[in-house]
Formats: structure tokens, C-alpha cells, sequence
């Protein structure tokens, strides 16, 4: 393939990474300045983001459209399905592995994250190097 090509390639909106090891990934985030930075940090650590969807039904056609090898849920969701709920129908519907990104340490949120098992949780100030290491762990 040529070098023009592949660079032309790379600017289409659902271009698949041609490295196997690169994993898709989507995101569902109402905050799109968060969703950007989750996106960043996946591009730098070598993943294929495939796209941002801003509440459950966006992120549902997506699923459906792309099936993405995990999901990334901000822990504050706008729209008609919170991210509670949405990460419940995801684990329900889907067998795509989530990590849920939030801003709280409040004990009971913590337990009602738990108790939807995701692969996951991490706060928003985490690094490249954490969310990483968390995705590497949800693929195990």
C-alpha cells in the first residue's frame, strides 16, 4: 500500500488500526472535553477509539455497528440512561468487557460500581500509564 495512501486512510473516521494488538474502544461520555482526553490518552498507548457516544442509545448503534473489544463509561452520564444503568446493559446484553472513569471516592457509589462488575474504575486524574495498566487488565 502506499505511503500517501495509508496516510489518507488514517483520516477517515471509521479506519481500522491494521495492528492486531491495537484493541477498539468506545466511549460513552455526555462531557466531551473528558471523552477527548480519554481518546488522547487511548491513541497514545496504541488503541483504535471508534468512536463517542454521548448517552446509551448512541453508544447501543456503535456497539451494534463497530463491536469494540472494551468500553470506556464516564461515571456522570447525561440522557435518558444514566451511566449506572447503561453500564448494567451492557454487562447484561453484551459480553464487551467496561471500565467505568469517574471523579468519586464516596464508599457507596464504589459499591454500586462493584456490584455491576465492571473490569474497572478510575478516577479522572489518572495518567496514560494507569489507564494502560487498566485496560491491560480487562482483557485478561
Amino acid at each position: 500500500m502506499k505511503l500517501t495512501t495509508k496516510i489518507l486512510q488514517s483520516f477517515l473516521p471509521n479506519n481500522e488500526p491494521e495492528n492486531n494488538q491495537c484493541k477498539k474502544v468506545l466511549i460513552i461520555d455526555s462531557d466531551q472535553s473528558i471523552a477527548d482526553r480519554i481518546k488522547f490518552a487511548l491513541q497514545s498507548i496504541e488503541n483504535h477509539c471508534i468512536g463517542i457516544a454521548s448517552d446509551f442509545l448512541s453508544a447501543d448503534k456503535m456497539i451494534n455497528k463497530n463491536q469494540p473489544h472494551y468500553i470506556i463509561i464516564n461515571s456522570v452520564l447525561q440522557g435518558e440512561f444514566n451511566a449506572m444503568q447503561t453500564a448494567k446493559i451492557i454487562s447484561l446484553d453484551y459480553d464487551i468487557p467496561f471500565l467505568l472513569v469517574g471523579s468519586k471516592k464516596d464508599p457507596s457509589f464504589l459499591k454500586t460500581v462493584s456490584d455491576l462488575n465492571p473490569r474497572g474504575h478510575l478516577l479522572l486524574d489518572y495518567s496514560n500509564k494507569e489507564l494502560q495498566d487498566k485496560l491491560e487488565e480487562i482483557l485478561v
